[in-house]
């Protein structure tokens, strides 16, 4: 919780630095900080070995050579995009951000951040450790991510230092559906759940093994989603708080395919495995509506999706 609300006074210090910029290099200060703890931890992370052989402490899994090199490279690419304009104007030459900006380089920033974390969980097997520990995700968790994401997805466009509720609802695609946005919202959803018993219905075929050990830690992470109640929650702040950041806020900065990857990354319960890819997929799909119509749609097609995925388990393959 806490890092979160640091990652909210930073994106607010940025927005502040548009205007004013000697808070914008505060702000700096205060990531130059981050970049470096960063890198002490992946140092450590790369000797851990080294250090606890030969005794009979052995070190957690997150500390191994991997996660170490994946930290020190996030740190070190942090400070590039933080310090050296030359590299953001290379990146900006491939994404649709302003390097000058403070808030778009903190956006980068983030970014980077995101998926250097993001990969050391997949190095250190992140699903696997959670399995082991019994890891549940509760509807308080649910809440409190998805409101952290409407908070976060608002602040970053500029809500209320340099835009108002009404032109951040605009910058973030929030806008009315009409009658055809909605059966196409309907459409897709039917369109996805098939598309999701698919896959299923093909991994669960072709490597039965894989299959079950992701969807073992799956029941046991989401056990106490299993419900209408948890179908609801799931379906709210997934759809709305993912949607609101990932297709409303980010997108149009990093566009279509690398906030894609971006997403699913973020689903590390997956593990590298065909539910990886298939949520990459979806999220292209998300994403396109979010170009096509506007993110409400989106939202929609997330929060239902989502939902009837919840109530249809049991009927999924394996189960």
């Amino acid at each position: 919780m806490i890092e979160l609300l640091y990652a909210l006074v930073v994106l607010v210090m940025a927005n502040v630095g548009e205007r004013y910029r000697p808070v914008w290099y505060v702000a700096k200060v205060l990531l130059s900080i981050t970049n470096l703890l960063l890198m002490v931890v992946g140092g450590l992370a790369l000797i851990a070995p080294m250090l606890f052989s030969g005794g009979e402490v052995i070190p957690p899994l997150f500390f191994s050579p991997g996660v170490g090199v994946v930290l020190l490279t996030t740190g070190s690419v942090a400070f590039l995009v933080l310090w050296v304009p030359t590299v953001r104007r290379a990146l900006a030459e491939v994404l649709p951000f302003n390097p000058e900006r403070p808030v778009h380089t903190l956006a980068v920033v983030y970014a980077v951040y995101f998926v250097g974390v993001t990969v050391a969980q997949y190095v250190a097997d992140i699903s696997t450790q959670l399995f082991m520990v019994g890891a549940q995700v509760t509807l308080a968790v649910l809440w409190v991510q998805g409101g952290f994401f409407v908070a976060l997805s608002l602040a970053g466009v500029g809500f209320p230092i340099r835009r108002s509720f009404g032109e951040s609802l605009r910058r973030l695609g929030l806008m009315k559906l009409n009658g055809r946005h909605v059966t196409l919202v309907l459409g897709t959803v039917v369109g996805l759940e098939l598309f999701d018993y698919l896959v299923n219905l093909v991994w669960f075929t072709v490597d039965p093994a894989s299959f079950e050990r992701i969807s073992a830690l799956n029941e046991r992470l989401f056990a106490q989603l299993i419900t209408p109640a948890g179908a609801l929650s799931l379906g709210i702040t997934a759809g709305v708080g993912e949607e609101m950041l990932f297709r409303g806020a980010v997108q149009p900065r990093f566009g279509l395919w690398v906030t894609s990857a971006i997403f699913a990354l973020a689903h590390t319960q997956y593990a590298l495995s065909p539910a990886l890819l298939e949520v990459f997929v979806i999220g292209l799909i998300l994403g396109m509506i979010r170009e096509r119509i506007n993110t409400t749609a989106a939202i929609s097609v997330h929060a239902l999706y989502n939902i009837v995925n919840v109530l249809l388990w049991p009927l999924w393959p394996g189960s």
